[in-house]
């Protein structure tokens, strides 16, 4: 388990405004698995201060997934959508349950999905692609 502060610098004196709890559980692989681990990241958010917190419109934040440094460049990163949308330009801003993002490392596939919890207020949330990194993150808009 993991505890964060989100702390507001704006103002004159230093403002908590958001508190962050990350869950995780990882699980080794087995025989049945074909030796993929599967991590539950389960996160949850609590306002800190007595009224609403409005954040503006950002492109990147929310949970996001960089991609190994052999998947730069045309065609060495694969993405798919919970929809099927592949094309990372047609997958940017869409809303989908899920998004994937796969390619090969020291000859071998590999890769991770990030699912969107149907009990998160904003589900299905909007995807932020980026073309030509090997980059995707949830992101509210």
């Amino acid at each position: 388990m993991a505890l964060h502060q989100f702390t507001d610098l704006t103002t004159s004196e230093p403002i908590p405004v958001l508190t962050e709890t990350w869950i995780v559980h990882a699980y080794a692989p087995d025989e049945r698995d074909g030796g993929v681990w599967f991590l539950d990241l389960n996160l949850e958010q609590i306002p800190t201060g007595n009224g609403p917190l409005e954040l503006g419109e950002y492109q990147y934040g929310g949970i996001a997934m960089r991609g190994h440094p052999d998947w730069y460049g045309e065609g060495n990163a694969q993405f798919l959508t919970a929809d099927g949308v592949s094309d990372r330009i047609e997958a940017n801003a869409v809303r989908s349950r899920w998004c994937a993002i796969s390619g090969r490392v020291d000859g071998l596939t590999g890769g991770l999905a990030i699912f969107d919890k149907p009990s998160n207020f904003r589900f299905t949330q909007q995807l932020r692609v980026h073309s030509p990194m090997p980059y995707f993150c949830y992101a509210a808009p």
